[in-house]
């Protein structure tokens, strides 16, 4: 009596295991699977999609899916952001979310005083590139 009731025990785990993996979202998506507007609109994400989880994938399919509409600038703009958080450690982009999530919590008089502060902070280091010597140019191969 023992022996029907481990497979009856073995037969509902497993029915679960599949109803469970038949009803999570799809798995990650290889690169070389992605349209070609997807890959042009994830394109500084590209050396490391293949290392990103399933949902974060997903989440960046889903802005993808929103490029063709977005201006040029728009565009620019969201490339320019992809390729600067590619570039993050995965410790970098947790404490990115992190502060996010302590800046979305704070009171909106407080957002933006911190807003101010980042912009004035992001004019001053502007200035200072604007005003560096240019680094010189390579001396030609063979000279």
């Amino acid at each position: 009596m023992q022996q029907p009731r481990r497979l009856t025990l073995f037969g509902l785990v497993l029915a679960a295991v599949l109803l469970a993996c038949a009803s999570s979202p799809a798995l990650a998506k290889p690169w070389q699977e992605l349209s070609p507007m997807e890959k042009e609109a994830l394109a500084p994400l590209a050396n490391g999609w293949d290392k990103l989880s399933a949902k974060d994938q997903r989440y960046y399919q889903r802005l993808a899916r929103r490029y063709p509409s977005l201006s040029p600038a728009r565009k620019k703009r969201m490339l320019s952001q992809l390729s600067y958080w590619s570039k993050l450690t995965p410790e970098q982009r947790e404490r990115a979310r992190r502060n996010y999530r302590a800046f979305r919590k704070m009171p909106p008089a407080t957002r933006e005083k911190v807003e101010e502060m980042a912009r004035k902070e992001q004019a001053k280091k502007a200035a200072a590139a604007a005003s560096a010597p240019a680094p010189a140019a390579p001396a030609p191969p063979g000279t």
